[in-house]
């Protein structure tokens, strides 16, 4: 990241919040695309966020997982973050299932932030 890059300030705010981190050797990739497990990491701390919660035992992520046929591809260090996803109705999977290594898409993204803004009572319902 460059001082001058659009996305500074927002990238910064977010990570003083807790809701990205870097990879574990510290770079920051900010021009990569995220997978939907990356997606979802990141969505459960903005609900830590907005006070939702977010508690998953581990025998409650592996059963919520075991509903999709992918499920056990989703990477360890993501299994609780999607399980509380997945059990909150911000994630619903898809006929193919979580897809958690799959780029996620602009539009989802935007579902799934509705969904937890609208779960924390921050917006109204567009239904």
């Amino acid at each position: 990241m460059k001082p001058g890059d659009w996305y500074v300030g927002v990238v910064a705010k977010a990570l003083d919040y807790g809701i990205i981190e870097g990879y574990k050797d510290g770079t920051f990739e900010p021009n990569k695309t995220i997978t939907r497990e990356e997606a979802m990491v990141m969505i459960m701390r903005a609900m830590k966020l907005a006070g939702l919660n977010t508690s998953v035992s581990d025998a409650e992520a592996e059963s919520v997982l075991s509903m999709y046929a992918d499920g056990k591809k989703v990477t360890v260090w993501a299994k609780k973050a999607v399980a509380a996803a997945v059990e909150s109705g911000l994630v619903q999977g898809s006929k193919t299932g979580l897809n958690p290594t799959s780029e996620i898409t602009r539009a989802e993204s935007a579902v799934i932030v509705q969904r937890l803004l609208e779960k924390a009572e921050l917006i109204g319902s567009t239904k």
